[in-house]
């Protein structure tokens, strides 16, 4: 994949994508030089067994609160996984005090991935946003319907695809979909300047109508981005996201603030807000416990909760374990 630059004499030709937000002066793309975090505080709340369906767990999806019993999602599969898509599927984890979990099994017997869920307070169901794992891998978002948060029905109805026009950025692939305020932020691939471009973040809302919201750094530590969450205090959505170092030759994770969900801004000191990701390779969640926020990670065959003091960059609290 041949990787682009992007300039602030590019800034005007990203608009013409449909950004209406200017993005941050180039200084906030500084290269990352050394790592200075430290691991979290963690405890596993899952642990998948060999020789079951999950006994590799792939993707770590958000957690809600559905009157008020919490619930995670997560894929997993059995045996391999690159090549086999076909055995990849989601799971749900139910825990009625944030603490102790349970399995619920699978949310449905469909090949599928990268799992978000959002409450739809109209209708009171649980809405899954999906990759759908077939013959149109990374080529395709699909939705899933539940009354409880356990059990989802394919909604068929909706299908998420990449826009097939020369120059999009999304018209190669479209994956890791998150959503907030009936709005979709996804992982685009495509072929903007006529070659080929990584992951970018897009945005599409209810009418299908999308735009280019954050293009990352190519060549630096966050040459590919990848959606991972979103929440939202008081008036500013806060996004998580994984990214590829390049130079590195490592995931780390980070998080940026927007107002608008069009222009986005991370903390004044340029460093990812975690630089630990030995721990999860594909994303940090937020596990908002309404005052305080701690975080949902996946390693191997274990889903994990760790607190980590890197949020006061952004005025939030961690809610630590003492009484959680």
């Amino acid at each position: 994949m041949l990787y682009i630059s992007y300039h602030k004499k590019d800034i005007q030709i990203l608009l013409n994508y449909g950004t209406t937000k200017e993005f941050p002066s180039d200084k906030y793309f500084h290269r990352i030089l050394g790592s200075k975090g430290k691991d979290p505080v963690s405890r596993v709340i899952y642990e998948s067994q060999p020789g079951k369906w999950d006994e590799n767990i792939r993707e770590q999806g958000n957690v809600v609160n559905f009157n008020g019993i919490f619930y995670t999602y997560y894929s997993g599969y059995k045996g391999n996984y690159p090549g086999n898509f076909g055995n990849v599927y989601v799971g749900v984890l139910k825990s009625e005090d944030g603490k102790n979990w349970n399995s619920m099994g699978k949310a449905f017997d469909v090949p599928s991935e990268d799992p978000y869920v959002v409450i739809d307070q109209h209708t009171e169901e649980c809405i899954m946003y999906f990759e759908g794992k077939n013959k149109n891998t990374w080529k395709e978002i699909k939705k899933a319907r539940s009354k409880d948060c356990v059990n989802f029905i394919v909604d068929n109805s909706f299908s998420f695809t990449p826009v097939l026009i020369a120059g999009r950025f999304d018209n190669k692939q479209v994956a890791s979909p998150v959503s907030i305020d009936q709005y979709l932020i996804y992982e685009g691939l495509g072929e903007m300047y006529g070659i080929e471009n990584p992951g970018v973040l897009g945005l599409s809302d209810i009418n299908n109508k999308r735009k280019l919201i954050y293009p990352g750094r190519t060549a630096f530590w966050e040459s590919i981005v990848v959606p991972d969450d979103i929440m939202k205090k008081n008036d500013t959505y806060f996004l998580s996201y994984h990214a590829w170092d390049g130079v590195a030759k490592q995931w780390v994770s980070n998080v940026i603030r927007s107002k608008d969900l069009l222009s986005w801004k991370a903390s004044a000191d340029l460093q990812p807000v975690f630089n630990f990701l030995d721990l999860s390779p594909n994303g940090i969640h937020f596990f908002d416990k309404g005052k305080c926020v701690n975080f949902i990670a996946a390693k191997k065959n274990k889903i994990y909760e760790f607190y980590s003091e890197s949020l006061k960059k952004f005025n939030i609290d961690s809610c630590g374990f003492a009484n959680n």
